[in-house]
């Protein structure tokens, strides 16, 4: 049991660094599928349709939509998305890597995020 907590640590750690890297220039928010796939062990299904919406997640940020309001409806849409693609535990993981990229690279104001996840859960 401690063995598997130290990897699924290890795993969050990782795709946590990789949404983080400076190097996605002006896309605040970006997931490799890969390491999602490994983190939320995304059945083929849900592999397909978790590629879609961050593709078009990614393509909307891409557009120089990633500021302000704008951003904000964007998430909204992404989870909603990914909380009718995941279960209730994978969706609580993605959450989670989202609010910590969200802290790595301040994109949104805390209170905001935190609201707007709010929100979506509640829907």
């Amino acid at each position: 049991m401690k063995r598997l907590m130290i990897v699924m640590a290890a795993i969050l750690v990782s795709v946590t660094a990789v949404m983080a890297q400076s190097n996605t220039g002006d896309i605040p928010f970006n997931a490799e599928i890969s390491q999602l796939d490994k983190y939320l062990k995304l059945n083929p299904t849900q592999r397909k349709k978790v590629r879609a919406l961050n593709d078009s997640f990614v393509q909307s940020q891409k557009t120089g939509a990633s500021q302000g309001q704008r951003m904000q409806q964007l998430l909204s849409e992404n989870l909603s998305g990914m909380k009718d693609i995941l279960s209730k535990s994978q969706f609580e993981k993605y959450v989670t890597l989202l609010t910590n990229t969200n802290k790595n690279k301040n994109i949104m104001n805390e209170s905001s995020f935190t609201a707007l996840v709010t929100q979506v859960k509640g829907k």
